[in-house]
């Protein structure tokens, strides 16, 4: 008879590749608790229906095998390497190993595909078969089991090295011996080097200490000899300043140190240099006299009453220049050169220049700002009158006005404020009213009393956006001041709808504390019908639960729980819990009871052994 004769190898499980759902299949396989070495899984891998190639060469496939009742404390869990048994048509399989055999029921179980050098990987549908007890097993079905292949490999290869350190380690005590004897040599040795360090120091420092003595009392003998000569020559220097009239230090402490003029009382004079670069050489304040100056801001047309240009702009105003073909008169002529008093006031970080002309009483006058010298400006120009300058402006006014406004119209500019005229947003208070809201036009806002915000929505002010296709369908898109909130809100031909959260977080966990005891409410954090589904955890006396509720299913959240002793089996509950809905975020524990098994005999009302301890809400 041959060996394959043993195998409980007739059935194949297909698995494709595919990104649509598709339900847990039920295989209809079965194997019994003692088919030791003999239960095999085959598998066969297709995609868009034709045998997906698989094997060593670029894959690795493993298997994953859990029990239905496995959980904190029963139940196995194995993660195993699938064997390739023909690559070319996919075909793999599996043998259940000895020890996972030894658990009865439903099991599931999924395979993975990792692509070799990447971290690509497949997930197959999950696939479900089951393992039943024969007349001859025996064994704790309560015990739980996890079992890691590549855990057990690296205890095997721990052990291994385990082994190897061992015998290493057998040569240690002949090593520590000869060690001991090299460390009891090398303190002998250091003491003896101390001691003669120590006896060369001594000798030196005594040499060193009466070296310096000596020194040091040659030093100061030659110090008092020197005093007393420069003691004698100020005596006899003071004698001859009293004797010759001269002031001393103290007597002119509070005299002017910066000399604003020369010797002789007058200012410097200073010979085709520019204003600019007297200006910016200056640091403190000071009276110059410039001849020729090229950048004189008193160089200009003659008889000219408009605004004074710098000589080095190379331009000529406007009003003497309406032709550029035209030559220019004697009168538009432009003085390159003048002369005149320059007077500079410098404080740390301001200051002020004025310019006297030698050929006129005009006076011209600039600011030291930010470091730089700003334009100069005319001070007592008597030629333009009051009347003159106020209808001069009037008209330019004007004329900039009318100019800008064909300018836009030429150039088709956003006649339309999208913010205010700094660029942030534009501040309105809705004061809660949907019509105003409505009413409001593409821009950029801050808006305070935001109409119709959902439950949960504390603050009412915030950043509103406004896309507007037309007065009958816009966008209004609003986000609460503090949040990251992204309420949105449509007008559809007239239609408005409420406003919804697309950017709201998946899950959030509506209730964490503790809460024990029939009659007790468990308040939460938001309104619970947001979700899709509810997960309540806490623990009983039998450990934890997790019960998962459909937000969608009316009635009450029923919570029933077994709990047997591991060690015998003999005794335990059957507990039961209901917890209603008060409302959209109250809870209450309704009821609370077990069934004692041993005693077969009920608890009675409020037995108040389930503690909810959290609550999450799903998307």
């Amino acid at each position: 008879m041959k060996e394959e004769a043993f195998f409980k190898d007739d059935n194949i499980i297909p698995l494709e590749v595919t990104s649509k759902y598709k339900s847990i299949t039920d295989t209809n396989i079965s194997f019994f608790n003692t088919d030791t070495g003999t239960s095999v899984l085959n598998f066969i891998v297709t995609k868009n229906e034709k045998p997906f190639e698989i094997g060593l060469n670029n894959a690795k496939a493993t298997i994953d095998l859990k029990t239905e009742n496995y959980g904190a404390e029963t139940g196995a869990h194995i993660s195993d390497d699938l064997t390739f048994i023909d690559p070319i048509n996919g075909r793999l399989s599996y043998t259940l190993p000895d020890e996972f055999l030894r658990y009865t029921g439903k099991v599931f179980g999924q395979v993975f595909f990792t692509q070799n050098g990447s971290n690509n990987i497949i997930v197959m549908r999950e696939f479900s078969f089951r393992i039943d007890d024969d007349q001859i097993s025996n064994f704790d079905g309560k015990t739980k089991l996890v079992y890691i292949k590549t855990l057990k490999d690296m205890m095997a290869q721990f052990n291994g090295d385990i082994s190897k350190f061992n015998k290493a380690l057998g040569d240690f005590p002949s090593l520590l011996e000869g060690v001991e004897n090299k460390f009891n040599e090398g303190i002998s040795t250091i003491n003896l080097k101390a001691t003669q360090v120590e006896t060369n120091l001594n000798n030196t420092f005594n040499l060193r200490e009466n070296e310096f003595k000596n020194k040091t009392n040659g030093f100061i003998e030659n110090v008092v000899v020197v005093k007393d000569e420069i003691k004698a020559y100020i005596d006899t220097a003071k004698q001859e300043a009293n004797d010759l009239g001269v002031l001393k230090q103290g007597d002119v402490v509070n005299y002017q140190k910066s000399k604003l003029t020369t010797d002789t009382g007058i200012v410097k004079e200073l010979n085709d240099v520019t204003i600019h670069s007297v200006l910016e050489k200056a640091t403190t304040t000071k009276f110059v006299h410039i001849n020729n100056a090229t950048d004189a801001p008193s160089a200009k047309p003659l008889n000219d009453n408009s605004e004074v240009t710098p000589i080095n702009d190379n331009r000529v105003d406007s009003e003497y220049n309406e032709n550029e073909d035209e030559e220019l008169s004697d009168t538009q002529i432009i003085n390159s050169i003048a002369s005149g008093l320059l007077v500079i006031y410098k404080s740390e970080n301001n200051g002020r220049a004025i310019w006297y002309p030698d050929d006129s009483n005009e006076i011209y006058t600039c600011f030291y700002k930010d470091n730089i010298w700003l334009s100069w400006l005319k001070v007592n120009d008597e030629t333009i009158t009051r009347n003159y300058i106020e209808s001069f402006v009037e008209s330019k006014t004007s004329e900039n006005k009318q100019f800008i406004e064909n300018q836009l119209n030429l150039a088709a500019i956003q006649k339309h404020r999208l913010t205010d005229s700094e660029g942030n947003a534009i501040n309105i208070d809705l004061d809660f009213s949907q019509s105003e809201l409505v009413e409001l036009k593409t821009a950029n806002f801050y808006a305070v009393k935001v109409p119709d915000l959902p439950i949960g929505i504390e603050n009412t002010e915030g950043y509103l956006r406004v896309t507007a296709k037309d007065s009958k369908s816009k966008l209004f898109e609003f986000t609460p001041k503090g949040t990251s909130k992204n309420l949105v809100r449509i007008l559809n031909n007239s239609n408005l709808s409420s406003w919804s959260t697309f950017n709201e977080e998946r899950k959030k966990v509506l209730f964490d504390g503790s809460v024990n005891g029939v009659g007790n409410d468990i308040v939460l954090t938001d309104d619970y019908t947001k979700y899709d589904f509810l997960i309540v955890s806490g623990i009983y006396p039998g450990g934890t639960f997790n019960e998962v509720s459909l937000v969608s299913m009316p009635g009450s959240i029923i919570i029933s729980k077994n709990n047997i002793p591991d060690s015998t089996g003999d005794g335990g509950a059957s507990y039961e819990g209901i917890i209603s809905k008060v409302n959209n975020t109250t809870l209450r524990i309704a009821n609370d009871v077990f069934w004692d098994l041993g005693l077969r005999k009920a608890s009675g009302a409020n037995a108040n052994k389930f503690t909810v301890q959290k609550i999450m809400g799903w998307r």
